[in-house]
């Protein structure tokens, strides 16, 4: 087993980790950002896969998206939801073609708990919050993910 050989939880976690300290101003994040806008292909490439091996890989289309918009809160809301419904569609059909009994029509319902939720308390967060403010959240909240995921591994 992959994970097994390598702790690819440690592996995102740690990279996580050391990407939103230097998306707080300790450290020099420009080249990463080059980086992954330079080499966006295989970039999404790499973040399917891990999603598809791990479930992990939404903090990292996270980065994608802040790097690709400049850390501008509409363009990097616009690549999360457009990565993660991509990954989403590519889920469930491989759901329905490898395991179609373990297909549930709740999971409809999630989505439109989702759709909802979006509706009535997303959009208008989402506007009172400036860029900036939206991007150090991100930060904190990649940050976080990547703690807990860390702790609940050695721990």
């Amino acid at each position: 087993n992959l994970n097994e050989q390598i702790n690819l939880k440690i592996l995102i976690a740690s990279m996580l980790f050391c990407s939103g300290i230097l998306r707080l101003g300790i450290g020099n994040y420009q080249p990463i950002n080059n980086f992954l806008i330079r080499y966006s292909f295989l970039t999404q490439a790499l973040i399917g896969i891990i999603h598809g091996f791990t479930n992990m890989g939404g903090a990292i289309l996270a980065l994608f998206s802040s790097s690709v918009f400049k850390r501008e809160k509409d363009g990097t809301r616009f690549g999360i939801a457009f990565g993660y419904a991509i990954m989403g569609i590519v889920q469930y059909i491989m759901i329905l073609y490898i395991a179609p009994d373990l297909f549930k029509y709740e999971m409809f319902l999630y989505i439109i708990i989702s759709l909802l939720s979006y509706i009535f308390f997303g959009r208008v967060i989402f506007r009172l919050i400036e860029s900036n403010i939206y991007d150090k959240y991100l930060t904190y909240i990649i940050l976080s993910y990547s703690i807990i995921i860390l702790v609940g591994e050695f721990f």
